[in-house]
């Protein structure tokens, strides 16, 4: 039995996004999802890739779901260049 609260429709506990990849639309992979950081005015989504470590901002117009069973947060960022 959980403690914890019931969540609404794509709310998700950050926990459970850990270790998730980060994709955009394109199919460009950023990383996967290493933690979470408080920010003043949005949470930032600490993304770890081959290259480099990213934060991002984690709010609903910029993120198009996640899929727990695939492993996935669809996100709407450009890819990034070297």
């Amino acid at each position: 039995m959980s403690n914890l609260a019931p969540l609404q429709a794509r709310e998700y506990y950050r926990a459970d996004l850990i270790g998730l990849r980060v994709l955009n639309a394109q199919g460009f992979e950023f990383g996967r999802i290493a933690h979470f950081i408080d920010g003043p005015a949005y949470p930032l989504m600490v993304v770890r890739g081959a290259k480099r470590t990213l934060a991002f901002p984690r709010r609903r117009n910029n993120c198009g779901g996640v899929d727990l069973a695939r492993g996935e947060v669809l996100v709407d960022w450009d890819p990034l260049e070297d």
